[in-house]
């Protein structure tokens, strides 16, 4: 049975060629992936150090668990917007506006997964929301989006400019 009929087989990734600039390399997904998480965790390390804050599981546990209602949201929008993808990260251009599109979605959506994820465990679904709602203070919305939209940026500027060092034949 052929790829072709069989709805279960799925076709490998198509790694990076010259001809086609939008597909990255499957280690590079990873490094980029990898990067933009411990981007977050920098950015709830900090936030957490700032405010004094402690938790019963430690620091680790704590930073891992302010960062990733923040992972979760950025995941999905970079997923969305492409910015995963080998045509976000160059012209310099792109990369400031892909992942500063990115990162100006992603971290209001952060602060909302975030205020879901510390609301009362009692109440129904509606109730939570409208109790995250209502939690979410606008000075760390604003706070939170313009620093981790920062930190991301950061990263992906430095990727990019690294990988143009690598491959001369990048578009």
């Amino acid at each position: 049975m052929s790829t072709e009929e069989s709805p279960l087989l799925v076709e490998p990734p198509i790694e990076y060629a010259p001809s086609n600039p939008d597909k990255l390399p499957i280690w590079e997904f990873i490094v980029l992936a990898l990067g933009d998480l411990l981007g977050w965790l920098i950015f709830a390390a900090v936030g957490r150090a700032s405010h004094g804050l402690t938790s019963g599981g430690g620091p680790i546990v704590g930073t891992i668990n302010t960062a990733m209602p923040f992972m979760v949201a950025w995941l999905m929008v970079a997923l969305a917007t492409g910015t995963f993808s080998g045509k976000a990260l160059y012209p310099l251009q792109r990369v400031l506006l892909r992942s500063g599109l990115t990162g100006l979605l992603a971290a209001p959506l952060g602060v909302l997964l975030r205020s879901l994820w510390e609301s009362p465990p009692a109440l129904t679904v509606a109730d939570r929301f409208a109790w995250a709602l209502r939690d979410v203070q606008p000075s760390f919305l604003l706070v939170a989006t313009l620093t981790g939209t920062l930190i991301l940026l950061l990263w992906r500027v430095g990727w990019s400019r690294l990988r143009r060092l690598w491959w001369d034949d990048l578009p």
